[in-house]
């Protein structure tokens, strides 16, 4: 008996193994599948709203009359809408205004922890050498405001593999916003010349 175990725990140390891996795709280099398209930072403007878009957030903001308090916001936060409103209460009249309207969907899904909004006001940008002092003062009292910035965590998502392709740039607000969007820059990939930069590498 000693014997045959002896016999079967030498066969199993000198048994040859077979290395596990994960399997390779040999793609030619035109189908080869970005899994991360890369994200180009950028800004527009609509008509009631302006944004900033970084690669994990998008900053909302919108212009309110000055004497608005943080009491007068309505703030909620969904998944996939932003609900914002200005809430007024006189004693004649009570207004509301939507400043982010719940019922359009966004451009992509929400982090609600991350999603969150702060009233402050407009940034006053100080006169360069040489130009007048009353000029950027004169700006702040022609348009009397202040601003709420909503500050959006955008939800990227696992990929499921290495083909899975992640878009991680929302490109805007709302869908279907063409109408309303007046300006909309983002940075842009620069095109490199495989032959130009092999031959400055000599």
């Amino acid at each position: 008996m000693r014997y045959l175990l002896l016999c079967f725990t030498l066969a199993e140390s000198f048994s040859p193994r077979i290395p596990t891996r994960r399997p390779t795709y040999n793609l030619p280099a035109s189908q080869h599948i970005q899994r991360c398209p890369p994200l180009f930072s950028g800004d527009g403007i609509a008509s009631n709203y302006t944004w900033h878009e970084e690669a994990f957030e998008i900053e909302v903001t919108v212009k309110v009359p000055k004497d608005t308090r943080a009491k007068d916001i309505h703030f909620k936060a969904t998944r996939d809408s932003i609900d914002l409103r200005l809430r007024k209460d006189d004693d004649d009249d009570d207004e509301e205004k939507i400043l982010m309207d719940p019922t359009r969907p966004l451009r992509g899904r929400v982090v609600l922890d991350g999603t969150f909004w702060i009233i402050h006001d407009p940034e006053v940008v100080l006169p360069v050498d040489g130009a007048s002092s009353n000029s950027s003062l004169s700006h702040a009292q022609v348009d009397p405001f202040r601003e709420v910035t909503v500050t959006i965590e955008k939800d990227i998502r696992t990929p499921r593999d290495d083909f899975d392709v992640i878009e991680y740039d929302w490109k805007g607000v709302y869908k279907n916003d063409e109408e309303e969007v007046s300006y909309r820059k983002y940075d842009e990939p620069e095109e490199l010349n495989v032959r130009e930069y092999a031959a400055s590498l000599g």
